[in-house]
Order: structure tokens, then sequence, then C-alpha cells
């Protein structure tokens, strides 16, 4: 039997770089929705967060409430890739 080894989901990928090599500071969309699609039995799953820099999926995951998603998605960037934060509720 051959095993092979497939890496998950990359949780803080690297931004875009100059030609100097300092990081260039981003675009930081966290979208954050209510899922209504199915009765929930576990409100931990009440909302369905995720979190993006200039178009790159970081991260994501469920939670209770909307703060708990904007917590969680900031623990996934410094403060020095992040130019400008944007959050969507839908």
């Amino acid at each position: 039997m051959l095993l092979t080894f497939r890496p998950g989901r990359v949780t803080n990928g690297p931004t875009h770089t100059t030609t100097e090599g300092t990081e260039m500071a981003g675009t930081f969309l966290i979208r954050i929705t209510e899922d209504h699609a199915s009765e929930l039995a576990d409100l931990r799953y009440r909302y369905i967060w995720s979190a993006w820099l200039d178009g790159q999926l970081l991260g994501n995951g469920h939670c209770f409430r909307p703060e708990e998603a904007i917590n969680r998605a900031h623990d996934l960037v410094t403060p020095d890739q992040v130019e400008h934060v944007e959050i969507r509720e839908a």
C-alpha cells in the first residue's frame, strides 16, 4: 500500500512582495453568513465565515457570534499585511 501526503489548507499564506522583499499591505475581507439553509441542532455553527487577503483564501470556519468570526479571522494576519479591512455580513 502506498500512502500519499495531501497538505491541508494553508491558513496563513504569503502576501505580495516587492523587489526589495518587503511585504505590501493589502485588502483584508471577512465574509460572515448566517446559516439559514439547515436546521441547526448546535448553535455553535450558526455563522459561517471566511477570511481573504487580496483574493487569496486564508481560512474559514463556523462560530456562534459574528464577533468570534472577526476575532478568528484577525488571528490569520499581521497588521503589516493589512491596509484596509472590509467586513461583509449576509
